[in-house]
């Protein structure tokens, strides 16, 4: 979206996927509907990861706890390139359009089958434990996520 709405600049491989991301979304309907019998939660991810993440822990009353950051070296330099937070893009970006879910340990096996027979990507990113909230860890750190994607009727 910085790209397209606010010029930001960025190398041509990267600007030709985030616009294709944004313009074209991949459905993932298909593995979201073979799937979902494997899922104990799910959404997607367009109001922003930190929205989606803070809501499925409100909902199940369980603490997220994110280990992984999902974002490749691309986005990473695009953020240093324009003197942007990564971290901001990633976890409060939105317009993302994937399914974000959580299931069993015993259906990872299913479920990753699944995902490579349909040709699509996952990226496990962390774990439900007891507790609130969504935290990520860091380097021995602990950082709140806070909902801070797209907020519909702000006033």
């Amino acid at each position: 979206m910085k790209i397209l709405l606010e010029k930001k600049k960025s190398n041509k491989n990267f600007e030709k996927k985030a616009k294709l991301a944004t313009l074209r979304p991949k459905s993932k309907l298909k593995f979201g509907l073979k799937a979902k019998k494997y899922f104990s939660s799910s959404m997607d991810s367009s109001d922003g990861l930190s929205t989606t993440l803070n809501q499925l822990s409100r909902q199940s009353k369980h603490r997220f706890v994110i280990l992984k950051i999902p974002g490749n070296s691309d986005l990473f330099e695009f953020a240093k390139l324009n003197k942007l937070n990564a971290y901001n893009l990633i976890f409060n970006g939105g317009e993302e359009f994937e399914i974000v879910f959580t299931s069993s340990p015993k259906n990872r096996t299913k479920i990753t089958h699944l995902a490579r027979k349909l040709k699509v990507p996952l990226i496990e990113i962390g774990y439900v434990t007891k507790g609130s909230g969504v935290a990520f860890l860091q380097n021995g750190k602990t950082y709140r996520i806070k909902d801070s994607g797209w907020q519909h009727f702000r006033s």
